[in-house]
C-alpha cells in the first residue's frame, strides 16, 4: 500500500508507518529512512613484506624508482585482496590505503603509492606521494633507520585495480643489503630474536563496511582526510625557534568528504596556511611533524573555537622525540587524538624543537619529486554507516490531490504523479506502489492505467496475444461502475533501472470519448479523493 506521508514537511520531519521511521530531507527533497544504528564492522586487511630473522630489506638501485617487495597478506574480514609478484589486486570498491617503508644509509629517499587497473603497470597509472625522508649513507653504526609513509584517504575503483610502493633513493644502502631496512637482531651479541622481520607494510580499510556510534541513515561511507604541508621538489623545511613551540604549516589536502576548512593563509605547494577548521562531531587525529638535527622534541595538536586562537587554546600532547647530528636521519614526533566537539572548532600543530641550527630544521629535502613534510590525517567518526543489500536507503512520496479529465484516446500524464529519482548505484532497486482513484463521465466505455520509466511503459502490459499498447496497463475502470464510484487502481512493482536519474509516472487514456476518464472523482459528481505514488531506493 502507498505511504501516506505529510504534506509540506520541513526539514527534519519524521514520519512513521509499519515500525519504520522516515525523516524529510530538504537539501534533496527526500524522506530517508531513519534507524538508531546497524550491526556491522570495520574491516581491514594488512599487507607486508616478511622476510626471515637476520635478513636484510635489501638493497635498492640508486636515483631510480624501484617497487618495494610484498609478500604476505592478512584479511580477516575478507575485504578480497590477493598478492603476487609485489603487487595488490584489490576488488572494485572505496578504500583507504595507508603505508610505511624503511630505509637505512640511503640518503635522501621518498616513496609512492601506484595503483592502474593494468596489472603490468603498462597504462592508466595513477600516484600518490609519501613523505620526504632522509637516511645518511655515512659509513657508521650511529645512522638510524628511518620511513617514509603516506595515506590515500579514499580510492574508488570501479574494478580490479592493482596497488604497489615504489621507492626513490639518492643511494644504494649498504653492502650488507640492509638498504631497504635493518634485519631483527642483535648485532653485538650476535643473538637472534627468534622472529622475522617486516619492512613494507599496507593496511587497506573498505570505507564501505565500517558503521560508528548510532548513525541516522542507512547509507554512507567513512570520511577520512590528510593534510600536509607540501613544497617545491629541493625545498627544505624551514627553519625553526629554539627551545619553543613554532606552529608547522598544511597547506594542502586530500578531502573526498568534504569536511574539512582551511584557515585564511595561502594553500597549494609552497603554501604557508596553518591551521584548519572542523564543524561540531568526533574526530580521530594522528599527526607525524619531521626535524632534523633539533635535539629534544615534541608536536602537540592545539584547539580553540576562535579562529584566531586567542582566547582559550587546549592541546593534546604527543611522543616525546629526538632528532640530533648523530644519527643523520629526519626524525618525527608523532602523536594521536581522538576528540569530540559541540561547535565548529579550529586546530593547528605545533612543534616545539630544543635547538635549531638552519633551514633544514623541519626537514631535510630529498630533492626527488615534491617534497612532503609536516602530516595529519583526520577521520570524522560519526559518518560511517554499514552499506548492505536489501536496506532501505530512500523514499520518495507525491500525492495528487485535484481532479483531472482526460478526454481524449491518447496517453496522457496524470499531472502530480511523477517522481524524477537517481539511483545510488547501478544495483539500485526501486520499488513503487501507487493508488490512484478513477472514475468515468458516463456509464459506458472504460479507461486505462500504465506506470512509466521516462519513455518506457513497465508492469504495466500483458502478454496476452491480442494486446496491443492501447488496451493493456496496470488498471482499469469500466463506465458502469465508474460513473457511480471512484474504483481505486493500484500497482506495486520492483524496478531495477540501472545507473543514473530515472523518472516514474503514471499515464491514463480512455477507450472512446463518449466516456471521459476522471481521476479523483466519479461521473455522478459529490464524492472526492486523492492519489499518492511512492517510492523506494533498496
Amino acid at each position: 500500500m502507498a505511504l501516506d506521508f505529510p504534506n509540506s514537511p520541513t526539514n527534519g520531519q519524521t514520519y512513521s508507518a509499519n515500525n519504520i521511521t522516515w525523516v524529510y530531507e530538504t537539501s534533496s527533497t527526500t524522506w530517508k529512512v531513519k534507524q538508531d544504528g546497524t550491526v556491522g564492522k570495520i574491516r581491514v586487511a594488512k599487507v607486508t613484506d616478511v622476510k626471515g630473522n637476520r635478513v636484510g630489506g635489501g638493497q635498492i638501485t640508486a636515483n631510480t624508482w624501484t617497487t618495494r617487495d610484498l609478500n604476505t597478506i592478512s584479511d580477516p574480514s575478507n575485504i578480497g585482496l590477493t598478492v603476487a609478484d609485489n603487487k595488490i589486486k584489490v576488488p572494485a570498491g572505496t578504500y583507504r590505503i595507508k603505508w610505511r617503508a624503511p630505509s637505512w644509509r640511503v640518503y635522501t629517499f621518498q616513496t609512492k603509492l601506484e595503483y592502474s587497473t593494468d596489472s603490468g603497470f603498462g597504462s592508466g597509472v595513477s600516484k600518490v606521494l609519501g613523505s620526504s625522508e632522509f637516511s645518511s649513507s655515512t659509513d657508521h653504526q650511529n645512522v638510524s633507520a628511518t620511513s617514509s609513509e603516506g595515506l590515500a584517504p579514499s580510492l574508488t575503483f570501479t574494478q580490479d585495480t592493482y596497488v604497489r610502493i615504489r621507492q626513490w633513493a639518492g643511494g644504494t644502502g649498504p653492502s650488507s643489503n640492509n638498504g631497504l631496512g635493518v634485519a631483527t637482531y642483535n648485532d653485538i651479541a650476535d643473538t637472534e630474536s627468534g622472529e622475522n622481520t617486516v619492512y613494507t607494510t599496507i593496511e587497506v580499510e573498505d570505507l564501505a563496511t565500517a558503521v560508528k556510534d548510532n548513525a541516522t541513515y542507512v547509507e554512507g561511507t567513512t570520511k577520512v582526510a590528510i593534510l600536509y604541508d607540501a613544497k617545491s621538489q629541493n625545498t627544505d623545511g624551514g627553519t625553526a625557534s629554539g627551545a619553543s613551540w613554532n606552529t608547522r604549516i598544511l597547506n594542502t589536502k586530500v578531502d573526498p568528504g568534504t569536511f574539512v576548512t582551511f584557515g585564511g593563509g595561502s594553500t597549494g605547494t609552497n603554501g604557508t596556511n596553518t591551521s584548519f577548521s572542523l564543524p561540531a562531531g568526533s574526530y580521530h587525529f594522528e599527526w607525524r611533524a619531521p626535524a632534523w638535527d633539533a635535539g629534544l622534541m615534541r608536536a602537540r595538536l592545539a584547539y580553540n573555537v576562535n579562529s584566531d586562537f586567542s582566547g582559550t587554546t587546549n592541546y593534546i600532547l604527543g611522543e616525546s622525540a629526538q632528532s640530533d647530528s648523530a644519527s643523520e636521519a629526519n626524525t618525527f614526533a608523532f602523536g594521536t587524538a581522538t576528540l569530540t566537539t559541540s561547535a565548529t572548532t579550529y586546530f593547528r600543530i605545533e612543534h616545539y624543537v630544543s635547538s635549531a641550527p638552519n633551514d633544514q630544521t623541519l626537514g631535510l629535502a630529498t630533492n626527488i619529486a615534491e617534497e612532503i613534510y609536516t602530516q595529519v590525517i583526520i577521520q570524522d567518526l560519526a559518518t560511517a554507516v554499514k552499506n548492505s543489500s536489501n536496506k532501505l536507503l530512500n523514499v520518495w512520496h507525491v500525492q495528487k490531490t485535484d481532479t483531472q479529465t482526460i478526454d481524449n484516446e491518447t496517453w496522457t500524464d496524470l499531472s502530480s504523479l511523477s517522481q524524477s529519482v537517481t539511483a545510488t548505484s547501478a544495483s539500485s532497486k526501486f520499488l513503487i506502489t501507487a493508488t490512484v482513484n478513477c472514475g468515468m463521465s458516463a456509464d459506458s466505455h472504460d479507461g486505462l492505467l500504465r506506470l512509466m520509466r521516462s519513455t518506457t511503459v513497465i508492469g504495466s502490459t500483458s502478454s496476452h496475444g491480442s494486446t496491443t499498447a492501447n488496451n493493456t496497463g496496470f488498471g482499469q475502470v469500466g463506465g458502469q461502475t465508474g460513473y457511480y464510484n471512484a474504483e481505486p487502481l493500484t500497482i506495486t512493482y520492483l524496478d531495477t533501472p540501472g545507473s543514473g536519474t530515472h523518472t516514474y509516472h503514471i499515464e491514463g487514456r480512455n477507450n472512446n470519448n463518449a466516456s471521459n476518464l476522471l481521476v479523483n472523482t466519479r461521473g455522478a459528481g459529490g464524492f472526492y479523493t486523492t492519489s499518492h505514488m511512492s517510492i523506494q531506493e533498496i
